[in-house]
């Protein structure tokens, strides 16, 4: 994907170039001499057990403003190591000379067995810079492989075809060039370089803020009203702020329940009584020992009963 992108944008930028150029392009003009992109070949391995490869240009007279190419490597005794440690997005083992007026472009893709690096030089202002001639790039690679006593390994490291180099000119024609591909030469007693895997920065934890502790609220259980225990045979204590229940009197037949009338004045100069019969029975006593009368209830002290809305007067009988 990121090689699809560089060519995309690699054709975008020749087609700008030759938009912005006033001079035409003729396609039966060929040059005299093609430029070339040339990786040294047998670097040696130095004493880190790495090697620093050179990528030269040689321009032969044309006018290049633009060039793109992958780089692919021998993975059996090469590595690469894609750090980028002062985050300019382009990895530090990839040491560029490149003039101002030109733009940079360097990624890696190490699932790309067939172009790991890829890089694309561009100037985007016009007028175009020609490209000089000289050291574009030195790729810094790690040795991996022993070889046997007395023997050497040359490990390649060549230009991708797939997609092939390109080279662009200032007037935005594509150029011809010549890509020669190089490589590592390792022998016996080269020194081995241990590939350190790249780590990822771990993004530091969010902070939560600290909570704030509520304070416990207690809260008191209501008192619980139990009722007041009832004795059997008698009649259950009076709620505070209501008339205390009447007491019943017995004339033999008939259960009186007195009925007190607030604020009636009669004979006993007092609040008057009036006794109503709740309940009829064959015989009433008070006292155990003493046995029923069949005589009947005492007379009333008054025989004019006092004017009641609603009672049966019939009925009443006043102490």
């Amino acid at each position: 994907m990121q090689r699809s992108l560089l060519y995309a944008m690699s054709a975008i930028v020749i087609m700008v170039l030759a938009s912005l150029n006033q001079t035409p392009a003729v396609a039966t003009m060929m040059p005299a001499a093609n430029s070339v992109l040339q990786i040294h070949s047998n670097v040696p391995v130095n004493s880190q057990g790495g090697a620093l490869v050179p990528v030269q240009f040689i321009s032969n007279g044309l006018r290049i403003s633009g060039m793109l190419f992958s780089i692919d490597y021998d993975h059996t005794c090469l590595f690469f190591d894609p750090v980028d440690a002062d985050r300019n997005g382009i990895p530090d083992n990839l040491l560029f000379n490149v003039p101002n007026h030109f733009s940079i472009s360097a990624t890696f893709d190490g699932s790309d067995v067939d172009g790991e690096i890829d890089i694309m030089i561009v100037d985007y202002s016009p007028p175009f810079a020609a490209f000089p001639d000289q050291l574009v790039v030195t790729i810094r690679l790690g040795s991996l492989c022993i070889p046997v006593a007395g023997e050497s390994v040359t490990a390649y490291v060549r230009f991708s075809q797939s997609p092939q180099p390109s080279l662009s000119t200032s007037s935005g024609t594509a150029a011809q060039g010549v890509f020669i591909d190089g490589s590592v030469l390792i022998t016996a007693n080269s020194p081995v370089q241990t590939p350190i895997s790249t780590a990822t920065p771990t993004p530091a934890p969010t902070m939560q803020p600290t909570a704030t502790v509520q304070p416990t609220v207690t809260v008191e259980p209501l008192p619980t009203l139990l009722p007041s225990p009832t004795i059997p045979g008698t009649i259950p204590g009076t709620i505070p702020g209501t008339i205390p229940s009447p007491t019943p009197v017995f004339d033999g037949r008939k259960v009186f329940m007195p009925l007190i009338l607030l604020g009636r004045h009669g004979v006993m100069n007092g609040a008057t009584q009036i006794y109503l019969p709740m309940i009829t029975v064959d015989c009433v006593a008070a006292d155990p020992q003493v046995s029923c009368s069949s005589e009947l209830p005492p007379e009333p002290l008054s025989t004019t009963p006092p004017p009641i809305i609603g009672i049966d007067m019939s009925d009443v009988r006043v102490r």
